[in-house]
């Protein structure tokens, strides 16, 4: 090797940034003091004599060839600070350079190096062979056979330095590699790194991030040389990528950062142009939903943007405690991050942090997924986000936004089934005023178990949504406490009656969140509110074990109303409670009835005591007008037990009005009963 000592020339200056005027410079050979020569000319022919004095600048032009040691003193021999220093080379201008390198103490040595000039690339590793040792490459080396790269081998990459890697070959790198963030890798063939190798660029395989070539055959070449998992490193740029699948575990790819919503930033994952809707920028996909992909595990996407260019999706999301963090996903043709509802373990401990999600749905599934502390806005076209099939899925301390309803919509997938899926210190805003927020639908028991509190809700439209939130129909432990609406009050609808499995409800402290509820028990004709959906219930509790028919159950259940208004005789409330064949329990009621129209406001509390009726089978129903509680002043109500037919029994109360007046009223019904099949 040669090359310049300096640049263009050698200058020495002292500690004050003087020059050394008339220094000399003493050259010997790597680790001894055994004099070497250096050259005043580029083909060696010239040497200096030893030591190269300095001129009055404290300059020399100097040419070395390999590798020296140096001391360097002032014209009267003093030493200068620093110096000596050893393993000093010249300008790289042969292509392949070995260095045997020794570290102790964190010092470096080496005491040799010199051009190799035995051929291929392959033979130079294999003349090194487990020496430490950094092989520098400044020009592309043909590689036509399978290499092994040892441990103790680094492979340095200079500007111009590349493996072309013939089809068919396998490059092994045991080894540490240094290289810029240009392409070092060319050719069909394969790079694998093992276990040493903790961070690859795609750079090193030729992807450009200039917002126009394709780099997804870039992008899978770097993923796939990972053996044992690392770090896939995107500086700043937008790479153009297509279905790009992200098929190897323990990989992290990590970006120069997420941006924002409305503009390119930091590092950009676009979809290139002709994509479907139904296609992808990126894919997570477990072997099952793609062939002969592999089942992900601990995959990681971080600190970066992904744009679906306004013609696909975003992520196709599924894997084993695989995440998103702090990711941002916009432009996408309908879904942002899609989870497919046929896989049921897609997650397990994964999930989305910190990520930014603007203007169109996700479609979330999996087992314990988490979502946090992340923003999901569907804009002025879509829902933010769609449950189709859960296993303790978590969603907290995060924003959802919607022009249109519902906000959240949880359905789940002909069976499949949401389980334990927790709604929590979420702020949910919708921007419409009709509709519902939170919709949760199932057939069956597709719902087992809904967990929603401690959220905000607050509507921006005009009108106030018709439901904060809807349930109707599944199973399991349905939870709705300690929410609160910041704008006009509106309902929850509860409708119980495809309820088919144990389950126990609990709705109370909401904040301008009335409750309406529809309940219906094995028997179809026994609704709660026999005349559909009323709105005034503040909290209800059921609490319904056992098994459903054949078989024993138990249920009891707590409603505590609001003041409900009636203005005529009509009914504002008619509660039913059902009993059955072979069936045993009690009912207790409290009215207080407020007349307005009275003078001073009449207030009346009508009580009703325990009830018991026992029903066996035969017998048919006899029991009519159990009791009657007769109008007192102006106000009026009632509250009958009344047979409903052949073996069946209702027992409901009713609350009536007189007419041209108006009554509020405060209800607490309590029931209990147990019913067994035989």
């Amino acid at each position: 090797m040669r090359g310049t000592f300096g640049f263009p020339l050698f200058k020495a200056i002292d500690g004050n940034g003087n020059p050394i005027r008339g220094g000399k410079l003493y050259t010997y050979s790597v680790g001894t003091s055994n004099n070497k020569a250096t050259y005043s000319d580029y083909a060696l022919t010239v040497a200096h004599a030893n030591p190269v004095v300095l001129n009055s600048d404290g300059q020399a032009l100097i040419y070395l060839s390999g590798s020296y040691r140096m001391n360097l003193t002032t014209s009267a021999d003093g030493q200068v600070p620093g110096w000596p220093v050893d393993n000093i080379i010249g300008d790289i201008s042969t292509d392949l350079i070995f260095l045997k390198e020794h570290i102790a103490t964190g010092l470096h040595f080496a005491p040799d190096a010199r051009s190799y000039t035995g051929g291929t690339f392959a033979a130079a590793v294999t003349a090194i062979g487990a020496t430490e040792t950094t092989l520098v490459i400044s020009q592309s080396q043909a590689v036509t056979a399978n290499v092994t790269i040892p441990s103790t081998l680094t492979l340095r990459f200079r500007e111009g330095g590349k493996l072309n890697i013939s089809n068919g070959v396998v490059v092994t790198l045991n080894g540490p590699v240094e290289a810029p963030m240009a392409q070092i890798f060319t050719g069909a063939g394969t790079v694998v790194f093992n276990r040493n190798a903790k961070e690859l660029s795609p750079q090193w395989w030729g992807a450009l991030g200039d917002n126009s070539a394709d780099d997804t055959a870039e992008f899978t070449a770097a993923k796939a040389a990972f053996v044992a998992g690392g770090t896939l490193r995107l500086p700043n740029g937008i790479y153009r990528l297509s279905n790009w699948v992200f098929g190897t575990s323990g990989v992290i790819v990590q970006g120069a950062g997420a941006g924002d919503a409305a503009a390119d930033s930091a590092t950009v994952l676009r979809a290139v142009a002709g994509l479907a809707g139904t296609d992808y920028v990126v894919k997570i996909p477990l072997s099952v939903n793609d062939a002969g992909a592999v089942t992900m595990y601990r995959a990681a996407l971080r600190d970066l943007m992904i744009d679906g260019n306004a013609i696909t999706r975003g992520v196709l999301f599924h894997g084993t405690d695989c995440r998103l963090e702090n990711v941002s996903i916009r432009n996408c043709a309908n879904y942002a991050v899609f989870s497919d509802e046929t896989v049921v373990d897609s997650f397990d401990g994964g999930g989305i942090f910190h990520c930014r999600i603007y203007g169109s749905s996700s479609r979330l599934g999996g087992l314990s997924l988490t979502v946090a502390d992340s923003y999901f806005n569907g804009a002025g076209t879509a829902t933010a986000v769609f449950v189709k099939i859960a296993g303790r899925m978590n969603i907290v301390r995060t924003t959802f936004e919607s022009w249109n309803h519902p906000v959240i919509d949880i359905q789940p997938a002909a069976g499949k089934v949401a389980t334990m899926l927790t709604i929590e210190g979420n702020r949910i805003l919708s921007n419409q005023g009709s509709g519902t927020v939170i919709n949760a639908v199932a057939s069956g028991s597709g719902i087992r178990g809904l967990i929603i509190k401690r959220n905000t809700f607050h509507g921006g439209g005009a009108t106030t949504p018709a439901y904060w939130v809807a349930v109707d129909g599944g199973g399991g432990p349905l939870v709705i406490k300690h929410n609160d609406a910041e704008t006009a009050p509106a309902p929850i609808l509860i409708d119980l009656s495809g309820y088919t499995t144990p389950a126990k409800v609990d709705i109370a402290h909401n904040g301008n969140m009335d409750v309406d509820v529809k309940y219906t028990s094995r028997n179809a004709a026994a609704n709660m509110v026999a005349a559909g959906t009323t709105t005034g219930w503040k909290s209800v509790q059921i609490d319904k074990s056992g098994a459903t028919a054949p078989g024993p159950a138990h249920e009891h259940g707590v409603f505590k109303g609001k003041r409900l208004k009636t203005t005529a005789a009509t009914s504002p409330i008619a509660f039913t409670f059902p009993t059955e064949d072979l069936s045993a329990g009690h009912w207790r009621a409290k009215v207080l009835a407020f007349d307005t129209t009275a003078v001073g406001g009449a207030v009346n509390l009508y009580q009703v005591n325990a009830r018991s009726v026992t029903e066996t089978v035969g017998a048919g129903a006899t029991v009519t007008d159990l009791q009657t509680v007769v109008s007192e002043g102006t106000a009026a109500a009632a509250v009958v037990w009344q047979a409903n037919g052949a073996e069946t029994e209702i027992v409901e109360l009713q609350l009536t009005g007189v007419a041209a007046t108006t009554i509020y009223w405060e209800v607490e019904v309590e029931y209990d009963y147990i019913v067994s099949d035989v």
